[in-house]
Parts: structure tokens; sequence; C-alpha cells
């Protein structure tokens, strides 16, 4: 992640995007500027933090389309489509599709704020969760292909003497096992262990947050 959250201002509407920019600078917010969706594609850099702000209807593309350009790109993109002319279906199909929020013009200047910040949270907290995933994944990635095997039944709750017996190994064996996965893993326990796996995979809800434990 790099450089302060930034919104990405796409609208046709010169008028529209000077106001905004004031409204937002304001906020002590920083923004870009896009009067075309082929232009904020070209420059479109997924590692700098903070959230698309795109009109639905932009020259050159449909708004919905546009965001699927962007989630191409970045799955995790954080986006706010603002329009004059929304319908309920367009809202709907946005925000299945991961926007979000869908404001209509004219804004209210405070829900809009509160919408942006909203956003960029977002965009921080996945972005987080991207970085404890891809360290996840390393400290897994530094195991054998054996030490996986043993890492993936322990975390399962099988016993030492099940491991050795359905891995034809020695229950003594498998204790190796078990201590250097620990030790390469950097898990001081195998509830540890568990965390990282399920951490690694997705599979652990952010909402819970293992007690605030990190991986």
């Amino acid at each position: 992640m790099t450089g302060k959250p930034t919104v990405f201002l796409i609208d046709h509407d010169a008028e529209f995007r000077d106001s905004v920019r004031r409204l937002i600078a304001a906020s002590g917010i920083v923004t870009e500027e896009f009067g075309r969706a082929d232009d904020f594609l070209r420059d479109y850099d997924p590692d700098r933090p903070g959230c698309v702000l795109t009109e639905l209807h932009i020259s050159g593309f449909d708004g919905l389309e546009l965001q699927q350009r962007i989630v191409a790109i970045n799955p995790d993109a954080a986006i706010i489509f603002v329009t004059g002319d929304a319908t309920v279906q367009a809202a709907v199909t946005g925000m299945q599709r991961g926007a979000v929020d869908f404001i209509e013009k004219p804004v209210r200047e405070a829900e809009f704020l509160e919408s942006i910040r909203r956003a960029i949270a977002h965009d921080a907290t996945n972005r987080e969760s991207k970085a404890r995933r891809e360290k996840a994944h390393e400290r897994i990635a530094a195991l054998t292909v054996r030490e996986r095997e043993v890492m993936d039944m322990l975390v399962e709750g099988r016993s030492v003497r099940e491991i050795g017996d359905a891995l034809k190994i020695s229950p003594k064996t498998v204790q190796i096992h078990r201590a250097h996965i620990l030790d390469k893993a950097q898990c001081p326990s195998l509830v540890a262990l568990a965390r990282l796996r399920l951490t690694a995979s997705g599979e652990l809800s952010e909402r819970l947050e293992w007690n605030g434990q990190q991986p």
C-alpha cells in the first residue's frame, strides 16, 4: 500500500468534479479527477489506497461495466456510485457486485462525506485482511509437503496415532513433524496453527477477529 487514501473521482461534469474536490479537500482528503473512464483505467494502480467515486453514466462507459473492469483488477475495490438518474435495478446490481454505496444527486454534504469515509475505511480493512492472508501464506509456504499433510490432520483434530496410521509413519515421527511445523509457522500452539491456516484460506471471519489475536 502506497500513499495517503485518495478519492478517485470519475465524472464527465467538470463543474460537479470541481465542487466535489473542494468539498472533499476541506475534509483533508486527497482527490484525483477523471472526465473519462478510460483515462482512469489507464492510470489506475490497485496498490494505491482509497475509493472510486463514479457517475453511473460516463463518457464511453456504463458505470456498472466500469465497476466490473475495476473489480477485475482489484476485487476488493471500494466503489461509490453518484448519479442523478439511477434506477432501482441499477442500484441493486451495483450493490450486489460490491459497491459500498449508491448516492443520488444533488448530494447531501454530510451524508456524502460519511459515505466516502466509510468507503476509505472499508478499503483499509480489506487491505489489512489481504496483508494478513499473504503473511499467513508465506509462513505456511515454509513447510514441506509432508509437513502440510500433517498440519492439515492436526488442525482437523486427529491424534498423533491417527496421523501416523494414515501416513504410515511412527507416532514419534509425527511428533517431530509437529514440532517443526509449529516452529516454521511461528505458532505457539495448535490453536494458533489452526488460526493461521484459516487466515491463509480466507475462511476466518474478520468479524470474529479471534478475540483480537493476530495469526
